[in-house]
């Protein structure tokens, strides 16, 4: 018995409504900056224009995409300080170090002065170095450090740890002070 294929269903066409539509979606389900909404929305016009047949010019389809996203910024659902400074502080949190954040902020299409208010909002509630501070919960998640199983650390549990902190982006006096915090 052989199965049929259905045959392909041509999306309806594109229209101001579906996208914004798309783009509120996006908007329900995670947080975004102007350039990411703007990016969603670019990708779903070529692959509508692409699922019926590719001959459609994308410029116009831009700037209604613009238009959409502008509407939604001036609204307040779309904020990039907010968007911002949420990741930032999630980032950190998780153990990330400066330099990844804001290269993770910038790949999303964050303006970089909007980046460095971000990072300074971060500055303001953080007490200690922040750069420590994402060690210590980097370690904690790693088991690396003072977080490590009780034995004694070899050479070799040392060297990794180091390589550790140092993918992750970590300078080498920071991954050494907390590695040493657990020798101690």
């Amino acid at each position: 018995m052989t199965s049929q294929r259905r045959p392909f269903k041509k999306p309806p066409p594109l229209s101001e409504e579906r996208l914004r539509t798309a783009a509120v979606r996006y908007l329900a389900r995670f947080s975004a900056g102007e350039t990411q909404v703007l990016r969603v929305l670019a990708r779903k016009i070529k692959r509508d224009i692409a699922r019926r047949g590719g001959e459609e010019d994308i410029s116009p389809w831009t700037a209604v995409a613009k238009r959409i996203v502008k509407e939604l910024v001036d609204k307040g659902f779309v904020n990039d300080c907010a968007f911002a400074e949420g990741r930032a502080r999630s980032l950190h949190a998780a153990g990330r170090p400066l330099a990844r954040i804001r290269a993770d902020l910038a790949a999303k299409g964050v303006a970089a002065a909007v980046i460095e208010e971000a990072l300074s909002a971060l500055a303001d509630d953080a007490s200690a170095d922040l750069d420590l501070k994402a060690a210590d919960a980097f370690a904690r998640r790693r088991r690396l450090g003072p977080y490590a199983p009780s034995r004694p650390p070899s050479t070799d549990d040392r060297r990794r740890a180091l390589g550790a902190f140092a993918r992750a982006g970590f300078s080498y006096d920071i991954a050494r002070r907390i590695i040493e915090d657990s020798e101690e």
